[in-house]
């Protein structure tokens, strides 16, 4: 019984582990089509007001990557704690949609 939940528990840690892997990697791929984004923008509307905002997809990305390295060493101290994760590690991915959200209204705004 004991090392029937002992398996268990392996597989779930295991599972989680490449979650959080592809979830980094997503999130890579996600920062890199981001500053693509912009760099198209910049090409075709030509104003030097979206140069600013080139800097706030590489904070993001900071924030981002600090956030999921955080998450990763708690998981490795205290692997009890996964039901929080669950509630929380789709937070980046929604902070990256509302960013490209905002910066399409302040396109359609000002150009």
């Amino acid at each position: 019984m004991l090392k029937c939940h002992r398996k268990s528990f392996l597989i779930q840690r295991l599972q989680l582990q490449i979650r959080i892997i592809l979830l980094l990697q997503m999130m890579r791929t996600l920062s890199f089509l981001l500053v693509i984004l912009e760099i198209i923008l910049i090409l075709l509307n030509h104003q030097i007001f979206l140069f600013i905002l080139m800097i706030k997809p590489v904070l993001l990305i900071k924030e981002v990557t600090k956030y999921y390295q955080d998450l990763i060493q708690e998981y490795l101290v205290n692997p009890l704690w996964t039901v929080y994760f669950h509630q929380r590690e789709f937070l980046p991915l929604l902070l990256l949609l509302q960013f490209l959200i905002c910066l399409r209204m302040m396109n359609k705004n000002f150009f």
